[in-house]
């Protein structure tokens, strides 16, 4: 995917935003990347994103319109359907209890104060229930599900009320990209 936004990027001679669910050096990231025409990528490891836009937008409406994309930019969302989510999420959740997130939690939880945003995950939070002993060992994993399943939810439902997003599935989204793109 990231080959394909430095193509299209340097073909139009425009920056492509993107987003990307990955696994680095056993953590998640849900990492935004910036693709420049000339090559240069940046990117950023979003945390709390939906409540970060939400806030935005707030803070830039009017009489509680939405703030409006302009038209030089093309939206995309890209669907996946419950069964194939739900099955995600379950993978990813047993990958983090394998990569010992109650040891990762331990070492974040020293350098942050206890109300930062950065422990404030899903899986932080069933940690700190789970070293406080108001869980049991096997209901960590699910219900960091549950939460993610919410989550999940919520965010559908924040994106859906866009009407600018244009949504894919999937299987279709890098054909359905290409040929937004090269309309004129």
């Amino acid at each position: 995917v990231l080959l394909w936004m430095k193509q299209i990027s340097k073909i139009k001679n425009a920056v492509i935003v993107g987003s990307l669910a990955l696994e680095e050096n056993g953590k998640f990231y849900n990492r935004l990347y910036w693709v420049e025409p000339n090559g240069n990528i940046l990117f950023y490891n979003k945390r709390h994103l939906i409540g970060s836009i939400e806030k935005s937008l707030k803070s830039n409406t009017v009489n509680n319109e939405r703030k409006q994309i302009g038209r030089q930019f093309i939206v995309v969302g890209i669907t996946t359907e419950n069964e194939v989510l739900n099955i995600k999420i379950a993978q990813r959740v047993k990958r983090m209890i394998s990569f010992d997130i109650e040891k990762e939690y331990k070492k974040v939880a020293k350098l942050y104060p206890i109300n930062s945003e950065v422990l404030k995950s899903n899986a932080y939070i069933v940690i700190k229930k789970y070293q406080n002993c108001l869980l049991d060992e096997p209901e960590v994993a699910n219900e960091i599900i549950k939460l993610d399943k919410k989550l999940v939810k919520k965010q559908k439902t924040w994106f859906k009320r866009n009407e600018q997003i244009i949504w894919v599935e999937a299987g279709s989204a890098v054909s359905k990209i290409d040929e937004l793109l090269n309309k004129d």
